[in-house]
């Protein structure tokens, strides 16, 4: 099976540990209208294994029906929404629930993951985009997702359409693209989609296994994940994504820039304002035999204090015109009092100490011997 391009990712259980948040806010919920707590976090998980459960809002609403007392009303989905977002969001001075949130796996690994998809990542949600983008930024990953397919966007998982909206934004083909989720809705969006589904153990889950010493392969989320198709279930934190987007070659052997750094030694011997990025440009396309065209050269800034900046080029030839011109006749290359060093260098990161000071100590012992 070749690697996928692309990875969608649901969001609770899968990057948000919310056993105290939404999962608590569905409890509490429940306990409001019901004074009592016959609503348990068990019940809870049972009702998202067996699927079509992927509104909280709904989903407390029927629980509240099911486990209601005969004869007492039933609250419309208007007002168990409002309870329920009073406690997640948190009113006034009372904190909501949603600060308990924590991230699952590590930002780091998430990165990499970033690294490794060509096509890159998207979010598919069944949250509200707020949300969504709240729990990103506050953990600063937003800029590792390309897009997010949220709750407003259309009709909800286990329908096809969350994923095949996160596939057409990213401009691939479903089947192209990996769904990672912790139910048998994400997994079911997935296939329904023509995409590859892969479940994920939530943390609460896998803790009671690994208490319980049990597999959790055992539990009834994972096994009602594989009954729906799941090509597998992985461990919470995601690291064994790494084995599904394995690095590229191009990644591993990316070479690097062509660069030629460029220090300017005088009398202020710094890079001031008054020396402009098309003053440097300008100096080596002239001087340059034969001359070099501005294009060859990728776009720079002067950083002001600075003494040194870096050219780095588009293709070898270039850059070794530049060198060799500079090298058959460096003092023609000054601007006003100031001479221009330039030598080539294997990346882009800053100067090389070493050559430095021995550029230094042979221009003491020069001095000495005058």
């Amino acid at each position: 099976m070749s690697s996928p391009s692309a990875l969608l990712l649901d969001m609770d259980g899968v990057l948000a540990e919310v056993s105290q948040s939404y999962r608590g806010a569905i409890i509490a919920t429940c306990a409001h209208f019901l004074k009592s707590g016959k609503v348990t976090s068990a019940i809870v998980s049972q009702k998202k294994a067996q699927g079509g459960c992927n509104n909280d809002w709904i989903l407390s609403r029927d629980l509240i029906i099911e486990h209601k007392d005969s004869g007492a009303p039933e609250p419309t989905l208007e007002e168990v929404t409002g309870v329920f977002e009073d406690l997640y969001q948190g009113t006034g001075d009372v904190a909501g629930l949603c600060d308990l949130e924590t991230l699952i796996p590590a930002k780091g690994l998430l990165q990499e993951l970033r690294r490794r998809c060509p096509s890159r990542m998207a979010i598919v949600t069944g949250r509200p985009r707020s949300d969504c983008m709240k729990f990103l930024r506050l953990h600063g990953i937003e800029d590792l997702f390309d897009c997010c397919v949220v709750m407003e966007d259309g009709p909800a998982k286990p329908d096809a359409f969350p994923v095949k909206r996160a596939c057409e934004l990213l401009k691939i083909d479903p089947s192209a693209a990996v769904m990672v989720g912790d139910t048998p809705d994400d997994i079911r969006s997935a296939i329904s989609a023509g995409t590859r589904g892969i479940g994920v153990a939530t943390p609460d889950d896998y803790a009671k296994a690994v208490i319980g010493k049990s597999k959790f392969e055992d539990g009834a989320l994972v096994k009602a994940c594989l009954e729906c198709g799941a090509e597998k279930v992985i461990e919470p934190g995601l690291a064994h994504l790494l084995d599904i987007f394995p690095p590229t070659p191009a990644f591993i052997r990316t070479p690097p820039p062509l660069s030629l750094y460029v220090k300017l030694l005088g009398p202020l011997n710094k890079l001031d304002a008054k020396i402009t990025s098309s003053t440097l440009l300008t100096l080596l396309t002239t001087l340059t035999t034969p001359p070099v065209p501005p294009s060859s050269i990728l776009p720079f800034e002067i950083v002001p204090g600075r003494k040194f900046c870096f050219f780095n080029f588009v293709d070898e030839a270039s850059m070794n015109s530049v060198l060799e011109s500079y090298e058959s006749d460096s003092s023609v290359w000054k601007i006003e009092d100031q001479q221009l060093i330039i030598e080539r260098r294997t990346g882009g990161n800053g100067p090389n100490p070493k050559k430095a000071r021995g550029r230094r100590g042979r221009r003491g012992k020069g001095r000495g011997k005058d």
